[in-house]
């Protein structure tokens, strides 16, 4: 019964999947792994993290990358604007 796993982003908690310090192990009666605090786990890092603390993983980092905003018009290279006319 892996009810936890499930729970995880129900709760508002975050998800291990999406964390650059989870880790899935050869281990099958611990199968994820927290590399930001060293542990292994039968259900997903941050379910253990909520039961032994009661407050959300505080490590957990995006792995996704973040969508940078294209400049309105023209390209610019560290501000400067590379609109040049030859």
């Amino acid at each position: 019964m892996n009810t936890g796993a499930s729970d995880a982003g129900k709760s508002g908690g975050p998800d291990c999947k999406q964390c650059v310090y989870f880790a899935v192990t050869w281990d099958q009666d611990f199968p994820y792994r927290c590399n930001a605090m060293g542990f292994y786990s039968r259900e997903l890092p941050s379910v253990e993290v909520f039961i032994a603390d009661g407050r959300h993983c505080l490590a957990f980092q995006d792995k996704r990358p973040v969508e940078k905003k294209q400049p309105a018009s023209g390209a610019s290279y560290r501000g400067k604007n590379l609109d040049i006319e030859c």
